[in-house]
């Protein structure tokens, strides 16, 4: 567990941001859009960065962690109801 005052959930972005992880992907990779960091503070960063308050953009910490889209439930839900799996 994070120790951190300042980090969220990735389930704390995605209600703030409005957003599935797709939507966030698809603008920060290929809109070039800043990246929600997992930030009590609603800090934006670069792709693989972290804010002021040293939490890490929510894709950094997937690809830290290692998951794959279809990983994640609300991503898999949305991949099939999409057929992007």
């Amino acid at each position: 567990m994070n120790r951190n005052p300042n980090w969220i959930s990735i389930e704390e972005v995605l209600r703030r941001e409005g957003r599935s992880l797709l939507q966030i992907a698809k603008g920060t990779i290929c809109g070039g859009a800043a990246a929600p960091a997992l930030c009590r503070a609603g800090c934006l960063v670069e792709l693989e960065g972290s804010c002021e308050h040293g939490c890490p953009s929510i894709l950094k910490t997937l690809m830290i962690y290692g998951y794959e889209w279809t990983e994640i439930p609300e991503e898999k839900e949305y991949c099939d109801r999409m057929g992007c799996g």
